[in-house]
């Protein structure tokens, strides 16, 4: 089920998202020295 589910959004050139790498992606960005707002503006558009 859920294989073929996978496969048709791959097809379909769907983007994955997942949800630990973006929890990290965020850490990191907060712990940044500069840029924190920008970084995180970044990461919205791209998950957007």
């Amino acid at each position: 089920m859920w294989d073929g589910l996978l496969m048709e959004e791959e097809r379909q050139e769907a983007t994955f998202v997942l949800p630990l790498a973006i929890i990290e992606t965020g850490n990191h960005i907060a712990q940044a020295t500069k840029n924190h707002y920008e970084c995180a503006q970044e990461l919205v558009r791209i998950i957007g």
